[in-house]
């Protein structure tokens, strides 16, 4: 059950208790020569456990599927997905792509709640996004995101060597995540900046 998700080891679980239960009081029924119902149970208990295994096949085979298009789509290719999302402005995701794309480098560092308020929509809709993409949520989001930032931050340190565009690079860096810290922290003190301005 190593690839098993969450949900999935719930079902097996719950259907193994079940069986497992349906043995036993099978089997207390034969002590108690109680022979019919502990047949019929017994027989139910066999079947379940043809069932389970059944459902574990058809689980286990759904999981390396997944597994497997998720290896083929490489962060390169959500990076362009999320491009294309980005592109076309009657996409309901677009400002959210858009945001992404404008903030690589200071995105792996924002919790999801700082990323709705940043865009503009609501938890909910960064998971849709996220789902949208065929992720598993936003800390995978973040995950292909840190990925792509290090294989382009070594892209780019392979092209630039130490000159001064390197340098160039990160004082603009350094310059937007200054701006993104205090955008997040005039959010943060939204209250008390309405509060002097009346």
């Amino acid at each position: 059950m190593f690839n098993f998700i969450t949900k999935q080891k719930w079902i097996i679980n719950g259907s193994l208790l079940g069986m497992t239960l349906l043995a036993l009081i099978g089997l207390l029924c034969y002590f108690l020569k109680l022979l019919i119902p502990a047949i019929v149970l017994l027989s139910i208990a066999g079947l379940d456990f043809f069932v389970i295994m059944i459902m574990w096949l058809v689980m286990e085979q759904h999981n390396k599927k997944k597994i497997r298009s998720w290896c083929n789509m490489t962060e390169n290719e959500i990076i362009r997905k999320i491009k294309e999302i980005s592109i076309y402005t009657d996409h309901r995701f677009s400002f959210i792509a858009k945001y992404i794309l404008q903030n690589l480098m200071i995105v792996p560092e924002i919790t999801i709640k700082e990323m709705a308020e940043c865009t503009y929509t609501s938890i909910a809709t960064i998971n849709r996004f996220t789902k949208y993409l065929n992720l598993d949520g936003y800390k995978e989001l973040i995950h292909i995101i840190k990925y792509f930032n290090h294989n382009l931050a070594g892209e780019e340190s392979i092209m630039v060597g130490e000159t001064n565009n390197s340098l160039m690079f990160n004082t603009y860096n350094n310059i937007i995540r200054s701006l993104h810290d205090t955008f997040r922290l005039t959010l943060n003190q939204k209250g008390i900046i309405d509060n002097v301005i009346n």
